[in-house]
């Protein structure tokens, strides 16, 4: 019976070994030394990155990832898994949603139709990047992971921001992109540390009022949307250091934008505005203007 389950966990290990092999990853990225395998806690797949070890830099070529092997979810130490694939028919194996010791995850170009529900296991998870993975809605199993200080979504038809995201009260960095969402629920209020907020690339044609009322904001980010106005409300994020309202339907800004004395850059490219260089230069710490084709540094 031993010696049954000394080869069956060979096995798993000689099939992701052929895995990485017939995939062209190194062995950096994934050992091929038994024992520091089982103790790897990052592990990065189909992209370009650079990482050091013992001291030395070095940088895989970005990879196509084909297959998605069932073994990764084995690797019971992993801490960091990041899996970007080009081909959209690959679909995340449900073992891999039991490693849970997981604080990073990121998943884009793959299909996750059939793991999302049981994303709730990964209690651990500090930050979640969900991208073009195939789903419709995200998971209510999402919003139990109260550790996430990160969430990162993109490409999926969410329509609407779920309510449960008031659970994630931990959440300091928020991004809904290219997700067709044209509101935000008022349970957003409940995001007390939230510091970043990019909502590019959406269906926003105002800016949304609870957004006035999140007062730890430092970088927020609406561009590629179709907002008209900002309403004099903008006086109330005070604490704005980032404005990005790059390609939306603006004519004029308001006065009141001079009211954000700690706002160091706004970008305002794409739009239909009149000239407002003097109401921006009023601005006491900007320092970069990006208005028309032309970037103002101060």
């Amino acid at each position: 019976m031993q010696e049954q389950k000394f080869n069956q966990e060979n096995n798993w290990i000689e099939n992701l070994w052929e895995w990485a092999d017939d995939n062209n990853i190194p062995s950096l990225v994934l050992p091929r030394n038994k024992s520091r395998l089982l103790d790897l806690k990052i592990l990065e797949l189909g992209f370009s990155h650079a990482s050091q070890v013992v001291g030395s830099d070095y940088t895989t070529e970005a990879t196509r990832i084909f297959s998605v092997p069932k073994e990764i979810g084995y690797l019971s130490e992993l801490e960091v898994l990041r899996i970007h694939s080009c081909e959209n028919d690959v679909e995340l194996p449900l073992e891999i949603m039991n490693l849970n010791k997981l604080k990073v995850f990121s998943i884009r170009n793959i299909s996750m139709k059939e793991s999302i529900e049981k994303i709730g296991n990964f209690k651990n998870l500090e930050t979640c990047t969900l991208d073009n993975v195939n789903i419709q809605q995200l998971p209510k199993q999402l919003f139990t992971l109260t550790r996430l200080t990160g969430l990162y979504i993109s490409n999926i038809p969410l329509k609407k921001v779920p309510i449960e995201i008031g659970n994630l009260v931990n959440l300091d960095d928020l991004h809904f992109r290219y997700t067709g969402i044209s509101s935000l629920p008022k349970e957003i209020l409940t995001l007390k540390v939230l510091d970043l907020l990019y909502l590019d690339n959406n269906q926003f044609t105002s800016i949304p009022s609870e957004v006035f009322e999140l007062k730890t904001l430092e970088h927020l980010s609406f561009n590629h949307n179709q907002i008209e106005e900002i309403p004099s409300k903008v006086k109330n994020l005070s604490k704005v250091r980032y404005l990005d309202l790059n390609s939306n339907k603006l004519k004029t800004l308001p006065h009141e934008i001079q009211s954000l004395t700690d706002l160091e850059s706004i970008s305002i490219k794409h739009n239909k505005l009149i000239s407002e260089s003097e109401v921006l230069k009023k601005l006491l710490n900007i320092k970069s203007i990006s208005d028309s084709e032309t970037t103002i540094k101060f």
